[in-house]
């Protein structure tokens, strides 16, 4: 089982493996597994057809040894048939010698006839004629064997045969004298006067082991096998690759298959070859035409083998040359895709370090060139909102600092300071002191310690007092309410929003005539955001001011100049700075009816550290 901490270990290390060595190792493996898998493809169709291919052979070389053999059979027993059927040889047997010297010359005549009837017959050692009046024929110089023939019992076998008689291999001649050495196979057959069909003696042909040997040698070379059985299975002769009679394991075991392959109702034809299935072993099983033997060819299959194998290390060297060449080209292939990567990583490198004056140049038609124009335009961008950052926040500084001169101009304050002298000469002693507090509150406010980010409560703190002050700078010439969804009072705003608004409302709402105007600040919960509305009754705008105004406010959002005026214009400048342009705010207004001025922003609660960057 795999250790799965090592499976871990083995992923990372080839997850933090360089890119360059992850493209060679993912090529190699690539293309290595296919040619693999193609190279032992290409080896099995071989090796496979190779087998084949000497099994066929084999099986031709083995039918064909075991063609001859049979061949040589027929060949000695048609020799047999055309000796009892030659006229002399039928009228020899017929007569009745009167004298010695008769039957010598008779036999001296047949010795001369048989001898030039086996001159064309080199496999054949010896053809005999036996006869029932005592005459002997002879194919050979060799002596005949000094005994009474007629009483032997292969001439008895012979003579009460209908058919020819086979005799297994044996040592030495049964007519004549031989070397103990020499082993024959023997077929004989009666000799029948074709005149009156008695049987007057039998012909005999020897055929010498060592002919059979040296076909078998010739057609299985130095790894065949060849046996011969007789009508009951019995080993007549086994002849081992080298030319030697031997009886071993192998050859029992043969016998042993052939017996069970015919056990099993396995049929054969006489004269036609057949394969025994086994996997060890080919087998070509073939019986001789004339007699009940049967010839068996065996050859060991590992010899196919063995020449399968010969292409094996061709195949080798061939796949070994084909990934070494892969490698070489993963190699080649990995640097090229690479090294521009490699290039853009050490660029990278240059902009971590604050380099932003780098650029990517010799640039391909391909991804890698698009990735390097990206990258260029990256550094461009990085550079563009960089300079636009600094501008931004140039302009945000310049917005508060109006802002807080907007709170501490002399105007303003002369306003305040004056109408608080006059409370205190009416002895209106506690709204002098509510003014002084309100006008504390609107200061302590502004400043907010630096923070340019503050509650909604404390913005509420700052409109009211400012509302109070001006609502008696103006001898409460307008009325006013502030409305705000408690649940939001600790949602984060920017600093000095909503006062500008009620400003601006005071001082364009009011008309000549002395009217008063009704001011409403409501700051409510709308799609999960926040809506923050500055409401009058004043005069309001007409269309074409209108108009013109919205246009103006759409401009100075992204480019507002050095002198223009604070109110709506700062306000609409700084809320998308701090939320994004889906943020800000618009002014609807009815001429003679009144104005209303929106402001929607997300909902933010108050943080440990308030920057603006947690609004952008």
């Amino acid at each position: 089982m795999i250790d799965p901490d090592k499976k871990r270990n083995a992923g990372d290390m080839l997850r933090n493996m360089s890119l360059k060595y992850r493209l060679i190792f993912y090529f190699v493996l690539i293309s290595a597994i296919p040619i693999l898998i193609v190279g032992v493809v290409i080896y099995l169709i071989f090796s496979n057809a190779i087998l084949a291919m000497a099994e066929e052979n084999a099986t031709n070389a083995i039918d064909l040894v075991c063609s001859d053999v049979d061949l040589l059979f027929e060949d000695v027993n048609s020799l047999c048939d055309l000796i009892s059927n030659d006229l002399n040889m039928q009228e020899n047997l017929r007569r009745q010698f009167g004298s010695i010297q008769e039957r010598y010359s008779t036999d001296l005549r047949g010795d001369m006839e048989l001898a030039s009837i086996s001159t064309y017959k080199k496999d054949v050692f010896g053809l005999y004629i036996i006869g029932e009046n005592g005459g002997e024929y002879k194919s050979n110089h060799s002596s005949f064997q000094v005994e009474d023939h007629a009483q032997t019992t292969w001439y008895k076998r012979i003579i009460q045969s209908e058919q020819p008689e086979w005799f297994a291999p044996h040592e030495g001649s049964f007519v004549v004298r031989t070397s103990i050495t020499d082993r024959f196979i023997t077929v004989g057959i009666p000799f029948v006067d074709k005149a009156s069909g008695k049987k007057n003696g039998v012909v005999l042909a020897d055929i010498h082991v060592d002919s059979i040997v040296s076909r078998i040698k010739q057609g299985l070379g130095q790894q065949g096998l060849l046996l011969l059985l007789d009508e009951n299975g019995n080993l007549l002769l086994n002849v081992n690759q080298e030319g030697e009679t031997q009886s071993d394991k192998t050859e029992q075991f043969v016998r042993n298959k052939i017996q069970a392959f015919f056990n099993n109702g396995q049929n054969h034809i006489s004269g036609a070859s057949t394969i025994i299935p086994d996997n060890d072993y080919l087998i070509v099983f073939r019986p001789l035409g004339r007699s009940n033997w049967r010839i068996v060819g065996v050859l060991d299959k590992s010899v196919f083998t063995q020449q399968s194998e010969s292409i094996t290390l061709p195949i080798a060297l061939i796949l070994t040359v084909v990934v070494i060449t892969s490698a070489f080209i993963a190699v080649s292939a990995s640097e090229s895709l690479t090294r521009p990567l490699q290039r853009l990583s050490k660029l990278m490198e240059h902009v971590e370090n604050g380099d932003m004056a780098v650029q990517m140049e010799d640039l391909p038609d391909n991804e890698i060139g698009r990735l390097g124009k990206s990258f260029n335009h990256m550094v461009f961008r990085i550079q563009s909102l960089m300079e636009q950052i600094y501008q931004e926040q140039s302009k945000l500084r310049r917005s508060e600092l109006r802002a807080l001169q907007s709170q501490i101009r002399p105007h303003f304050l002369y306003n305040t300071l004056d109408s608080v002298t006059w409370l205190l000469r009416l002895g209106k002693i506690n709204e002098a002191i509510n003014m002084i507090t309100a006008l504390s509150t609107l200061f302590r406010v502004s400043l907010s310690k630096g923070r340019e980010i503050i509650t909604i409560e404390e913005e509420l703190k700052h409109v009211n007092s400012y509302l109070l002050i001006e609502s008696v700078v103006y001898s409460k010439k307008f009325e006013y309410a502030v409305d705000a969804d408690p649940s939001l009072s600790d949602c984060l705003i920017p600093k000095l929003i909503l006062q500008p608004l009620v400003e601006n409302a005071i001082n364009h709402g009011m008309t000549s005539k002395g009217s008063r105007i009704h001011i409403h600040v409501s700051i409510s919960n709308e799609r999960n955001g926040i809506l923050l509305s500055v409401k009058d009754t004043g005069i309001g705008i007409a269309p074409e001011e209108l108009a013109l105004l919205r246009k103006h406010l759409q401009e100075y959002k992204t480019s507002p100049g050095n002198n223009s005026g604070y109110g709506l214009y700062n306000v609409a400048f700084r809320i998308p700075l701090f939320f994004g342009n889906d943020y800000g705010l618009e002014i609807d207004s009815t001429y003679g009816a009144g104005t209303v001025v929106r402001i929607f922003i997300p909902q933010r609660r108050e943080e440990k550290k308030d920057a603006p960057s947690a609004f952008i």
